[in-house]
């Protein structure tokens, strides 16, 4: 068991009605291979699952499927978020999806017409082989 696991679990302890302490236990318990743990602790509370150093923390892991199911599912309450839309493209662009990121861009510059030209510069930088944005 981590040290990590730990701290957060006294924290949470301390101040269970506290949202941060929860989260952040929550986070400690997935970062230590520990979800079903997690999941079992808070199964009235799937929000706390879709918290964006969750996310964050399953693309550093390289946990593609998981971020991509996250926000899949925020999408579905909130269809027209350019913000969901945009983190999902830049997963599935960092997964090497890039049918999938260029799709979820274009779906941006259907809801955002005035991003246009930001949308289209990127998705002529991923077909040329490059990352969006970078220099």
């Amino acid at each position: 068991r981590s040290e990590a696991v730990d701290v957060a679990k006294q924290a949470y302890e301390l101040a269970t009605d506290n949202p941060t302490t929860k989260s952040i236990y929550v986070i400690a318990l997935i970062n230590n291979k520990e979800e079903a743990k997690a999941r079992e602790l808070f199964p009235n509370e799937p929000e706390l699952f879709t918290d964006q150093r969750i996310v964050n923390m399953y693309v550093r892991n390289k946990q593609f499927d998981k971020a991509i199911d996250i926000y899949k599912a925020l999408l579905i309450k909130n269809p027209d978020d350019i913000n969901i839309r945009t983190y999902l493209a830049s997963v599935y662009f960092t997964s090497g999806q890039t049918t999938l990121a260029i799709q979820e861009l274009k779906n941006i510059k259907e809801r955002a017409p005035q991003l246009k030209d930001q949308v289209d510069n990127a998705i002529k930088e991923i077909q040329s082989g490059r990352t969006p944005g970078a220099k």
